[in-house]
């Protein structure tokens, strides 16, 4: 499935397939599985655990965990960055 738009939500969102557009919980964590994507992304949340493949901004007030599938490729920041063996980033990162 392939969704366009923006979204807010509170506790938690896992994405599975492939989103495009503004994510926002000031307080949710956000999970993109394995094999998903996010595309365009322009990303708000207290925690990232990122698996599968985000093209955009990630900002996290509290952690992101870049797992062992994960791509990433844009600018982020976080209180906490967890890197896992594998897992690529292209960007820019920023401690906050």
């Amino acid at each position: 499935m392939k969704f366009t738009g923006e979204v807010q939500f509170r506790s938690m969102l896992r994405i599975d397939g492939h989103f495009s557009g503004h994510i926002d919980s000031s307080d949710g964590t956000l999970i993109v599985s394995a094999g998903a994507q996010v595309s365009q992304a322009v990303i708000n949340v207290a925690v990232a655990k990122i698996n599968g493949t985000v093209e955009g901004d990630i900002n996290a007030s509290k952690e992101l965990v870049l797992g062992r599938t994960a791509s990433v490729t844009g600018n982020v920041s976080a209180r906490v960055l967890i890197v896992e063996e594998g897992a690529l980033f292209n960007g820019t990162f920023r401690r906050i």
